[in-house]
């Protein structure tokens, strides 16, 4: 054998380990077309993998060329495979901790003469949570951990992160743009870990948009903001503010708004403020400068800003009532990182009138916000969620219900429709009900069907299943409620149906509730795996066309409809799985 012949084989084998070690490690670099020793062509076996969290995925190719996948993205085999051949991707062993289920679409085709780049592997988690330490980031929308509570006669904030970012937010029902402020410190901050966390309050109000008179509260195309914002990663802190318009009904993002404001990214510095220093925070519209904004921190020179001259087009005349709200947030550049922060909130004034000085009650007046008191946080391994109401004098405001969630990621949503929990309604849950209507609240876990590509802000033909513990004043009962939405913000519908359980429930202990969609349209809820309840939702056309798209926790109240009525409901949630573990 020539030296030249032994020098180019040996090339060919230190190719071959370099190639496997590259797609061991899970390389996403393509493959190209190889040559064995024949100079017949061979092709790369690849494709995507979708929503991996745990360690320990294997993937083969008929029955060999093992593949340890690391991380969610592009694969290949290091072995290609010859034109006119059969492949067949597996799963070798499944991902754990946590234990999830993966399963192999494409996997079974036929090499034609190109590389195949089509083979997908969809992971789902078997045990979706089981609240043993902090709230897991990859599973659900929020991350965070916060509680809102009132101390010596001041509303305060305490917000954890383990996320890139987080927030809660308090949004005013006044339907008044007009003028808006409170004071708000910045109490205290934290961070464990190596990267920056940047620590926020804000305040946001409106300006009238014209063109949508009547219509209900909320974001709409041409709706005009003004926010004010109290920022920084350490003190001192810079108050900023900002005017923008909507560009579209979602007006939740940059590619959704158009800053009006100049500055930076639209930014205008107001001043600087200390950590644990009171600042007192001013939107004003329409009044002081007619059709303009103004702004002022503390007592400095109000600045002012006129929307209509760069674009917004405004009039008081008709008037519409947008979302206002205050709040924290906290974000985080390495998401690896976890913070806290803490913020009080007092002497909050519409038009130079006190709206509220948090000096009444155990939690905020529900006829003024439209969220009146939530928790949510992890206890002794379980999710603890806490959502309550009392009546203050307004019955439209009262009686609607409050609600404390928690969402999960949509790309872990599983073709095996299944999901389950166990919840517990806490005897620190509390119902006074004087007569009316029923006066009640609930703690369920929810199966959310939405149409595809359908925005989260639009609930048009969507279903909720929601099944879990109801509190009344004559004790708890298991409930399961079918709501399909037949518009976009869920207040009308064309099925609301609710039936109850025979099982005897109580206070402080554990049930656990099944929901199943079966491929015929059926949804089966069980509790204790035993009693069952179905729904047959096959006949309606529209949920023909959704799709499972997320799972809720959630607790609500409602019903505070007269003097005296009080819902104060606390749960706990565990061992929320989504498709079966087995």
């Amino acid at each position: 054998m020539s030296g030249q012949h032994v020098h180019r084989i040996y090339a060919n084998i230190v190719l071959a380990f370099i190639l496997l070690l590259t797609y061991a490690c899970g390389s996403n670099g393509p493959a190209g077309m190889g040559n064995d020793q024949d100079n017949s062509p061979t092709y790369s076996i690849g494709g995507a993998i979708k929503g991996l969290i745990g360690t320990g995925l294997v993937l083969q190719n008929n029955g060999t060329d093992n593949l340890v996948i690391e991380d969610n993205g592009t694969f290949n085999f290091s072995t290609q495979i010859a034109d006119d051949n059969q492949i067949n991707v597996t799963i070798l062993s499944q991902p754990t901790n946590p234990l999830q289920l993966c399963q192999v679409i494409n996997g079974n085709q036929m090499v034609n003469g190109s590389h195949i780049s089509n083979v997908e592997v969809e992971c789902i988690c078997g045990l979706l949570e089981e609240f043993n330490g902090e709230i897991n980031a990859n599973y659900w929308q929020s991350s965070a951990q916060y509680r809102r509570e009132l101390v010596d006669g001041a509303l305060q904030y305490t917000l954890e992160t383990n996320s890139n970012y987080d927030s809660d937010y308090l949004s005013f029902k006044d339907e008044s743009c007009g003028s808006v402020s409170m004071d708000t410190t910045i109490t205290n901050t934290h961070i464990d870990g190596i990267g920056t966390a940047v620590f926020m309050t804000r305040l946001e109000s409106c300006g009238y948009h014209s063109s949508t008179p009547g219509e209900r509260m909320g974001r709409r195309t041409g709706d005009v903001f003004a926010a004010v914002e109290l920022r920084g990663s350490h003190a001192p802190f810079q108050a900023y503010y900002y005017v923008f318009k909507c560009i579209d009904d979602r007006c939740g993002d940059q590619n959704s708004v158009e800053l009006l404001s100049p500055g930076a990214v639209g930014s205008n510095l107001l001043g600087q403020v200390a950590l644990g220093e009171s600042a007192r925070l001013l939107i004003d519209w329409d009044r002081l400068s007619p059709r303009q904004f103004s702004f002022q921190l503390n007592n400095n020179p109000i600045v002012t800003f006129d929307p209509v001259a760069a674009g917004a087009p405004i009039d008081a005349v008709e008037a519409n009532a947008p979302e206002k709200y205050f709040g924290v947030r906290t974000s985080l550049n390495n998401p690896d990182d976890t913070a806290y922060m803490t913020a009080t909130f007092d002497n909050v004034m519409i038009n130079d009138r006190r709206y509220d000085d948090f000096d009444a009650m155990t939690y905020p007046d529900g006829s003024l916000w439209g969220q009146t008191h939530g928790t949510i946080g992890v206890d002794n391994g379980r999710l603890v969620m806490e959502t309550g109401k009392e009546y203050t004098g307004d019955f439209s405001v009262d009686n609607g219900d409050h609600t404390t969630s928690l969402y999960s990621n949509t790309d872990l949503i599983p073709n095996q429709e299944i999901v389950t929990a166990d919840i517990s309604m806490d005897s620190g849950s509390l119902i006074i009900d004087n007569g009316g209507h029923i006066t009640e609240g609930d703690a369920v876990i929810e199966m959310t069907f939405r149409p595809p590509e359908m925005e989260e802000r639009d609930w048009t033909n969507a279903f909720l299943i929601q099944a879990g513990l109801r509190e009344r004043p004559s004790g708890v009962t298991a409930a399961v409620r079918v709501i399909g939405c037949a518009d976009s913000s869920c207040l009308e519908r064309y099925l609301d149906e609710t039936q109850t359980f025979n099982t005897v429930t109580e206070n402080d202990i554990f049930y656990h509730f099944s929901i199943e969609n079966t491929d015929n349209g059926i949804i089966n809820i069980f509790i204790d795996n035993s009693e069952r309840i179905s729904f047959d939702l096959s006949t309606f056309s529209e949920f023909a066309t959704t799709e499972f798209k997320s799972v809720g926790l959630k607790t609500l109240s409602r019903g505070t409809d007269v003097v005296g009525d009080e819902a104060l409901i606390r749960a706990n949630f565990d061992n929320v799985q989504v498709g079966s573990p087995n």
